[in-house]
């Protein structure tokens, strides 16, 4: 029984890093569009929802991590 409460840890410490890295990747591709929108259209309201969804990003990041490492305990 002990065996299977060490298998849900490793899988749910999997889970999280694999959530963890996708919010990061889109949190990056967000700022790259977000920046290339700016330099084409030269208009800051285009690139609203990047500074909008990248510090939503962020939060969501610190939630996934801080429930993640509260877990292990």
């Amino acid at each position: 029984m002990p065996n299977r409460k060490i298998k849900n840890k490793d899988i749910n410490n999997i889970i999280g890093n694999v959530l963890v890295f996708f919010c990061l990747i889109v949190m990056i591709g967000g700022i790259i569009v977000s920046f290339i929108l700016w330099l084409t259209t030269k208009n800051l309201i285009s690139i609203l929802p990047g500074i909008v969804g990248i510090p939503g990003l962020a939060f969501n990041i610190y939630l996934i991590s801080r429930e993640k490492t509260r877990k292990q305990e």
